[in-house]
């Protein structure tokens, strides 16, 4: 089970070194649904940071689930899968990445905040 835990947006230098990867291919790491782009697009233009800037989740596992902490960041740690899809991009750390392997992220939006959710990808070509 996958469940998410919210930080505070925090800034961050953008260190070299990361390896970047195309969301939504099979086999992949965590993709993210246009709606789920679009929100991360958004949070990153409202606060006024620049192309290199994204969301880092991070994950760890508790028992039989996953916690899930997102951060904004100015762009990506040393090390670092970043995944990118229409504009919007996502850091993960390599435990990160490997936990979240064959996961979807989207958003629920609110009035005045989005909700991020995490669910098992389903592959519509029946891979």
């Amino acid at each position: 089970m996958i469940r998410g835990q919210y930080s505070e947006f925090v800034r961050s230098a953008t260190p070299p070194r990361v390896r970047t990867r195309a969301a939504g291919k099979a086999g992949r790491v965590l993709t993210m649904t246009p709606a789920a782009a679009a929100a991360i697009r958004d949070i990153v233009e409202t606060n006024e940071l620049d192309d290199q800037a994204g969301l880092r989740i991070t994950a760890r596992l508790d028992g039989d689930e996953v916690e899930i902490e997102l951060d904004l960041v100015e762009g990506p740690a040393e090390g670092d899968e970043v995944v990118e899809d229409a504009g919007a991009r996502i850091f993960l750390d390599p435990e990160s990445a490997g936990l979240l392997t064959e996961v979807e992220m989207d958003v629920e939006e609110h009035e005045d905040h989005v909700h991020f959710e995490f669910s098992p990808r389903t592959d519509d070509d029946g891979a």
